[in-house]
């Protein structure tokens, strides 16, 4: 599985996380953004909705907040997406 975290040159608070699906061999494209002085990081669903993305890019969980004096938002978003599939692969080893 191969995935690529890039920012846009000209927004540095979008960044665009493309990986490969798991169910077939089409590549995914998930958009991250969050306003340029800070705040709640979003995800663009392509329905128009802006829904706000938690710890590890899930959907639940608590939300995740960008600070722009902090760190970079790609840096934020390759953090959280390697505890996310850190947090899969725990789920995955973990009997019920």
């Amino acid at each position: 599985m191969r995935t690529t975290i890039t920012a846009c040159p000209e927004h540095p608070h979008h960044v665009t996380v493309t990986t490969d699906s798991a169910y077939d061999t089409r590549r995914e494209t998930t958009e991250y953004h969050a306003p340029s002085a800070g705040g709640y990081v979003h995800i663009a669903d392509g329905l128009g909705q802006r829904p706000q993305v938690c710890d590890g890019l899930r959907r639940f969980g608590d939300t995740l907040y960008w600070s722009p004096r902090a760190e970079l938002l790609v840096t934020l978003i390759r953090r959280e997406y390697r505890r996310g599939r850190r947090m899969v692969a725990r789920e995955i080893r973990s009997p019920r």
